[in-house]
């Protein structure tokens, strides 16, 4: 039996809400459906915002999560920060915010980005992603 194609999943966005918006839309529907998701930020100032914007969003509640910097397979929450691509293993999607693709896409089904247009420079960056995931034949969708 082979391994599912990876699947990215590209929304478009404009402006750092969108970006916010479409974050808590898809950890809130993994964290419901119980399919566990990493979301993998550059830095751990980023995490550290994706950690307090969780906490506060819905805005009737909050997201249970928890940031990651080992294995996580011992934790039992459904959506996971990090900024350390080894602590992946266990997940088999991701939201990626780093500037560079993730370094093992085959290893995920669903892969999560943006097409940014916030900036000339997320604009470059996402070009770059673009063709990287262009080059390892998956299976792109713009939203």
């Amino acid at each position: 039996m082979s391994t599912p194609k990876t699947k990215v999943i590209l929304f478009q966005v404009s402006s750092p809400q969108e970006k916010i918006k479409k974050i808590v839309e898809v950890a809130s529907k993994h964290a419901s459906e119980k399919h566990p998701l990493v979301i993998m930020t550059a830095s751990k100032k980023a995490a550290d915002y994706i950690d307090n914007l969780l906490w506060s969003a819905p805005k009737m509640s909050f997201l249970p999560h928890k940031v990651v910097k080992e294995n996580y397979a011992k934790h039992i929450e459904y959506v996971y920060i990090s900024y350390d691509q080894s602590a992946l293993c266990d997940s088999r999607a991701i939201f990626n915010l780093r500037d560079d693709v993730p370094s093992s896409m085959d290893s995920f089904t669903t892969i999560y980005d943006f097409e940014d247009h916030t900036s000339e420079q997320k604009k470059i960056f996402f070009e770059k992603r673009y063709k990287s995931y262009l080059d390892a034949k998956v299976h792109l969708i713009s939203l």
